[in-house]
């Protein structure tokens, strides 16, 4: 018998023993989700009750205040990463592909770390796969909620619950988790405090490989399938990686260990990162991850917020976004993408618009309190614009001058 199933039993109700059933933490004193949300533009007013655990008390930030420490998607480290570049994996582990993944990198010897899924771990299938990555120095074990759900649309306290049932059932396994990341990489400021509350570094990734889309099409992955992959990259997963990985010097990589493709290219990436000079890393790299270790994420502009022309940083965020000039001249700007229909939300930023700029759609910022009604973003005028896409609509926004 496993030893953590030992302990658990010493301490647990029988029936919580079932496979498959999810114990939950006070008990204990579909596999394939692709890493985007689905749109949150134009949400209603956030919840602001205030949650209380047994270990956390969090109360939402005052309405209005802007904040960029709030995502579970952006790199908490900006680019240039040296050439160092860090391997996680989500929503395993899985009996099959995730053995196949674990004796490869431990046959290279490269790190990596695992965002493990509670109701994976809970199948005794998965158990000992959990216990070779505990016992391999080069792997790192982290949660990643329950089942994956998409945690800004749940109550604080059902938050709670796929944070804190997958840490216990981890815990038996003599893993202390000091990484969450979030499904969909999808938090509220409300959410992201609950993880930093107990001590996780909430952990975004520079690189989205969109293994996940190319897997579920055989290898293709087209625009209409996920908006993140350009035209150019459709059929080419290896290419896509690693126009990314150029751009960032390096950055973590988000990958999916619960799928064949990914198995399967893993050694050609491999193979392709070390014919380049790029150097693997672990998470907890402070020379690296400087910012992530500590959990004090850079402050990285966000679609519709200000950013200077001569040091544009919004691709770090979202890669295809760039600082448009909001005067002739000058280095103000702000982030923009092009967009049809909604731009996605970051909560602690001012709500996004899909505005019409004579038949195309670019993302900005609506007049609101987080951009202090477009004074925090120099070059810009409240002007009235009309929705690109569906449905119609007129929107007060921070538009730039030069539009």
């Amino acid at each position: 018998m496993l030893l953590w199933l030992s302990a658990l039993q010493a301490c647990t109700p029988e029936s919580n023993l079932v496979p498959g059933r999810r114990p939950h933490a006070a008990d204990l004193t579909d596999t394939s989700h692709p890493e985007h949300p689905p749109p949150r533009s134009d949400p209603t007013t956030t919840s602001t009750t205030t949650s209380t655990s047994t270990s956390t008390t969090t109360t939402p930030p005052d309405p209005g205040a802007r904040r960029w420490d709030c995502s579970g998607m952006d790199p908490a480290d900006p680019a240039p990463l040296h050439g160092r570049v860090a391997l996680t994996f989500d929503d395993g582990p899985d009996p099959v592909d995730t053995a196949t993944i674990l004796q490869l990198l431990h046959d290279e010897g490269i790190p990596a770390t695992f965002f493990t899924l509670g109701e994976q771990v809970s199948d005794p299938a998965a158990w000992g796969l959990v216990e070779q990555m505990v016992d391999d120095p080069l792997f790192e074990v982290a949660n990643h909620s329950w089942d994956h759900a998409d945690l800004a649309t749940l109550s604080l306290s059902a938050v709670e619950d796929e944070m804190d049932d997958p840490d216990a059932l981890l815990r038996t396994f003599g893993i202390t988790p000091r990484f969450f990341r979030f499904p969909y990489g999808d938090a509220t400021c409300a959410t992201h405090d609950l993880a930093t509350d107990r001590g996780w570094r909430v952990t975004g990734w520079h690189i989205d490989t969109a293994d996940w889309c190319y897997a579920s099409g055989g290898g293709v992955c087209t625009n209409d399938d996920y908006w993140r992959v350009p035209t150019e990259y459709e059929d080419d997963f290896l290419g896509l990686t690693m126009e990314q990985i150029h751009r960032f010097d390096g950055g973590i990589l988000l990958l999916h260990d619960i799928h064949r493709f990914t198995a399967d290219m893993l050694p050609e990436l491999i193979g392709i990162l070390r014919d380049e000079g790029y150097v693997f890393t672990s998470l907890d790299d402070v020379s690296t991850f400087p910012n992530l270790v500590a959990g004090t994420p850079e402050d990285l502009p966000y679609l519709g917020e200000r950013c200077d022309v001569l040091d544009d940083r919004c691709w770090m965020v979202e890669h295809e976004a760039w600082c448009e000039p909001t005067t002739a001249t000058g280095t103000n700007g702000i982030c923009t993408l092009p967009c049809e229909n909604s731009c996605l939300d970051r909560d602690g930023a001012a709500t996004t618009f899909c505005a019409d700029l004579g038949g195309a759609g670019q993302c900005v910022g609506r007049v609101d309190d987080e951009n202090d009604a477009c004074a925090a973003l120099p070059g810009t005028v409240a002007t009235d614009m009309d929705r690109f896409g569906w449905p119609a609509g007129t929107v007060r926004v921070c538009a730039p001058q030069t539009w």
